[in-house]
C-alpha cells in the first residue's frame, strides 16, 4: 500500500466502521429503554405489519369479550325478573286452589279474588322491565299479532371478526298466551271432538289461536265435522198393511194350503219392502221409524269462542231442527205367489196399489257427544271466582311450565355465552403471545449486543484516532530531505 499525503484510508474505513457500530449501539440503545424490537417500520417492516394487524385484533376481542360480559348481565337480569315471576304466577295457582274449597263462602272467594288482581296487575308490570334501555321481554301489544310474530331474539357477535353470532330471547312473558290469560282472561269449552280435552282461547290482545291443556296450539278457524241423524217415528195406516189383488176367475191355494174361491178381487196380506233411501225398522205393529244419511255440521271454533265471549251463544250444531223428506214405501203380497189346484200351475199375486208416496217430518237429533254449551265456563274475564277457579288453575300450571321453559332457555343462553368469554380470553391471549414474539425485545440477546457494540465502539474511536496519528511518519520522511 502505498504511503500517501491527501487520502487517509485508514482513517476513513476506521470512521466508516465507527459510524455502522455507533447506529447499532444507538439501536441496541432504542431497543431495551423502549421494551420493543420494533421501533420504527425500517427495524422490520413485514412484522410491523403484521403486528398492527394482530394488535387491532386484540383490541377487538377485548371489546367482544365486554359486550359478551354485557349480554350475560343481561340474561342474569332477565332471569331475576323470570324468577319474581315464577312467584307471582305461584300464588296465583294457590289462590284458584283455595277458591274451589266447598267450605268458603261468596266473601272468602272475593277476598281471594282481591289478591289474585293485584297479583295480575303485577304480572303485567313485568313486560316492560328494561335493561340499559333494552326491552327484557316482548311487550304486550294493543294488537292482536301473535307473540311468534314478534321479533324475539337480540343477535350478540361472539368473535373479535363477526363470523360468529349467537342469539338471546327476549322473552314474551306477557304475550305468552298462558300468561297472558292470567291477565286478561280467557273462554274455555270441551273439545268437540274429544271430551277428554279442553280448548283456552285468550282474549285480546293475544286472542289468535286456541290452547289445548296440554299447550299444543289449537287452529280456531279449522272446522270439526260431527255426526248427527235427521229421524222419525211414524204409524201406518191400518189398511197400508192389506191391500187388494186381482186374480184369475178360479180356485188357487195360498202359500197356507187354504182353498180359496175364485174371485175377481182379494185381499191380501202385505209386508213392507224397505226403500233404500231412508231405510224403515219396523218398531211393532204398524210402527214403524226411518233414519236418514248422517247430516255433518261444519261450525268452527272461532265462532263458537265469539259466541261464548259475547254471551250470545248459539248451538251450532242446531239440535232440534226439523225437516221434511219425501218417502216412498213399497208393498210386497204375503204369499207373493198363488197355485191353481187344476193343474198345479202357479202364478203372482201383484198389488193393485204396490207403493205409498208421503211426506215425513224428520227432526234432528241431539248430538251424543260432549255438551258443548253446558260445558262452556264462564271464564271471559279475568275475575277469579269459584267457577271459574278450577280452570284458572290449569291455566297458572301452564303458564308455570312456560315459565320453565323460558328460564331454562335463559340459563342454556348464559352457559353458552360464559363459554364464548373463555373462548375469547383464550384468543386474546394467544394473539399476544404472537404480537410479543414480533414486537418485544429479546432483553438477555439484545444486552449482549450492547455489551459488544459498546467494545466495538471504543475499539472504533482508538483506531480511528491512530489512523489520523499514521500521517504524521510522512512529516519525518520530509524532514530528512
Amino acid at each position: 500500500m502505498s504511503i500517501v499525503t491527501n487520502t487517509n484510508f485508514a482513517a476513513s474505513m476506521a470512521g466508516y466502521n465507527l459510524e455502522r457500530t455507533n447506529q447499532n449501539l444507538l439501536r441496541s440503545l432504542n431497543r431495551l429503554s423502549s421494551g420493543l424490537r420494533i421501533n420504527s417500520s425500517s427495524d422490520d417492516a413485514g412484522g410491523l405489519a403484521v403486528s398492527m394487524k394482530l394488535s387491532a385484533a386484540i383490541r377487538r376481542s377485548k371489546a367482544v369479550e365486554a359486550n359478551v360480559a354485557n349480554s350475560i348481565s343481561f340474561l342474569q337480569t332477565q332471569d331475576g325478573i323470570m324468577s319474581s315471576a315464577d312467584k307471582v304466577v305461584s300464588r296465583l295457582s294457590t289462590l284458584a286452589t283455595l277458591a274451589l274449597d266447598a267450605t268458603k263462602n261468596a266473601s272468602d272467594v272475593t277476598n281471594y279474588d282481591a289478591e289474585f288482581q293485584s297479583l295480575q296487575q303485577q304480572l303485567a308490570q313485568f313486560s316492560s322491565e328494561k335493561f340499559n334501555g333494552i326491552s327484557l321481554f316482548i311487550p304486550e301489544s294493543s294488537t292482536t299479532t301473535a307473540a311468534s310474530a314478534i321479533a324475539t331474539k337480540l343477535t350478540m357477535v361472539t368473535s373479535e371478526n363477526a363470523a360468529q353470532t349467537t342469539e338471546i330471547s327476549v322473552h314474551p312473558i306477557n304475550t305468552d298466551p298462558w300468561l297472558n290469560m292470567l291477565i286478561n282472561g280467557f273462554v274455555s269449552f270441551a273439545d268437540p271432538s274429544d271430551s277428554t280435552r279442553r280448548i283456552f282461547v285468550p282474549n285480546s290482545p293475544q286472542d289468535i289461536n286456541g290452547y289445548l291443556e296440554t299447550g299444543e296450539t289449537f287452529d280456531l278457524d279449522q272446522t270439526t265435522t260431527i255426526t248427527q241423524n235427521w229421524s222419525d217415528t211414524f204409524s201406518l195406516p191400518a189398511g197400508h198393511l192389506s191391500r187388494s189383488a186381482t186374480i184369475p176367475a178360479h180356485n188357487y191355494i195360498d202359500g197356507s194350503g187354504n182353498t180359496i174361491a175364485a174371485a175377481i178381487a182379494v185381499t191380501v196380506p202385505v209386508a213392507i219392502s224397505s226403500p233404500a233411501t231412508p231405510p224403515l225398522t219396523s218398531l211393532g205393529g204398524n210402527n214403524y221409524s226411518i233414519t236418514t244419511s248422517p247430516y255433518v255440521s261444519t261450525a268452527t271454533y272461532r265462532d263458537l269462542a265469539e259466541n261464548l265471549r259475547s254471551g250470545t251463544y248459539v248451538d251450532p250444531l242446531h239440535a232440534g231442527t226439523t225437516s221434511t223428506s219425501s218417502l216412498t214405501v213399497q208393498y210386497t203380497p204375503s204369499p207373493a205367489t198363488y197355485t191353481r189346484p187344476e193343474d198345479a200351475s202357479t202364478g203372482a199375486i201383484t198389488l193393485d196399489n204396490p207403493s205409498d208416496t208421503t211426506t215425513e217430518t224428520l227432526t234432528l237429533e241431539p248430538w251424543t257427544g260432549n255438551a258443548i254449551a253446558s260445558s262452556a265456563a264462564n271464564v271471559s274475564n279475568s275475575t277469579l271466582t269459584s267457577s271459574s277457579a278450577e280452570e284458572f288453575g290449569v291455566v297458572a300450571r301452564m303458564a308455570i311450565q312456560s315459565l320453565a321453559n323460558m328460564r331454562a332457555q335463559n340459563g342454556a343462553e348464559q352457559s353458552q355465552l360464559h363459554f364464548s368469554k373463555d373462548v375469547l380470553a383464550g384468543n386474546q391471549i394467544s394473539l399476544e403471545s404472537a404480537v410479543s414474539r414480533i414486537m418485544d425485545v429479546d432483553v438477555a440477546s439484545e444486552s449482549t449486543q450492547l455489551a459488544r457494540f459498546s467494545i466495538l465502539q471504543q475499539a472504533g474511536i482508538a483506531m480511528s484516532a491512530q489512523a489520523n496519528q499514521s500521517a504524521q511518519s510522512l512529516l519525518k520522511l520530509l524532514e530528512q530531505n
